[in-house]
């Protein structure tokens, strides 16, 4: 299978293939059969095939069972490549590797008593090494910039199998950016799942813990104490200001009359006349609710 970016790129092709043919089958290429496609009838591909004495076969316009055997294939392929690229997550651009990966499966299995691989290498194939196209597989990461504590593996996009090697060709985010294709045979494949490139793209990023700095309403960070906000009834919001107090604070316990301060006997009904204290002002901070206590005196 040869991908094409354009229609004058097949001459090249077809003479890459009759090289490869020769050299390692010792076979000729004797008849071609084509459609009337342009690609095939340019004065240079006429040329060549006269050159290597291949007989040209083409069919009738808009009758394609007259070349039904590489017709059927065709169909047979974009029928996986269509059902590859629903299950996968990955765009549609990717059509390409998935028709590679389609024609590599279908050369290693057959109806027929011999594969298309076995014919053309001469020895039967392996089908072990066969994953799932787009699924998701972690590769070994022998550099990781954080050292010791760095990923030893990196997640990344099965997409096709290597031509050249015997290994697979993993789709992944590029260090300075970008995607870029690895091949590689240390890979741990997880069948069962089919990620997005924008999922591949989250690499493993090490940070150091910071601390929480959010601090609720009235907290002070540095003297650790409530404000008035937080003590206040809603009903004494608006009452005026108040003196803030520690944390585990009382003000009902701070009953204690100051030394400085004098005690005066009143006139009338003999009772002490204490001074009018902030502490005897603020009964309804951080305390029950007035309504529902007594009164302090």
């Amino acid at each position: 299978m040869y991908l094409l970016s354009h229609r004058h790129e097949a001459l090249d092709v077809f003479r890459r293939f009759v090289a490869e043919v020769e050299t390692k089958l010792e076979r000729r290429v004797k008849t071609l059969r084509t459609d009337h496609g342009r690609e095939y009838l340019s004065d240079m591909f006429k040329g060549y095939c006269e050159e290597k004495g291949i007989t040209r076969h083409l069919t009738i316009p808009h009758t394609p069972q007259q070349n039904g055997v590489a017709e059927r294939r065709n169909h047979t392929l974009l029928d996986m490549v269509r059902s590859m690229i629903a299950q996968a997550n990955l765009p549609i651009s990717f059509w390409g590797d998935a028709l590679l990966t389609a024609t590599y499966i279908l050369n290693r299995v057959s109806k027929s008593v011999s594969t298309p691989y076995e014919l053309w290498n001469g020895q039967k194939p392996r089908l072990d090494h066969l994953r799932p196209w787009g699924s998701a597989g972690y590769v070994h990461n022998p550099t990781y910039k954080h050292g010791k504590l760095g990923p030893r593996a990196i997640k990344m996009v099965f997409i096709r199998y290597s031509e050249h090697s015997k290994g697979y060709v993993i789709y992944r985010e590029h260090p300075n950016g970008g995607m870029k294709e690895v091949d590689s045979r240390n890979v741990d494949f997880l069948e069962d799942e089919f990620p997005s490139l924008d999922e591949v793209k989250k690499d493993s990023q090490l940070y150091e813990l910071q601390q929480d700095l959010t601090l609720g309403e009235g907290e002070d960070l540095y003297t650790n104490r409530v404000t008035e906000s937080d003590c206040l009834f809603p009903s004494d919001r608006n009452s005026g200001s108040v003196p803030t107090v520690p944390i585990g604070g009382d003000l009902f316990a701070q009953d204690t009359q100051p030394e400085s301060e004098e005690i005066h006997q009143s006139p009338v009904d003999g009772h002490e006349d204490r001074p009018h204290s902030h502490e005897a002002m603020a009964q309804g901070v951080c305390g029950s609710d007035p309504s529902s206590q007594g009164s302090v005196p």
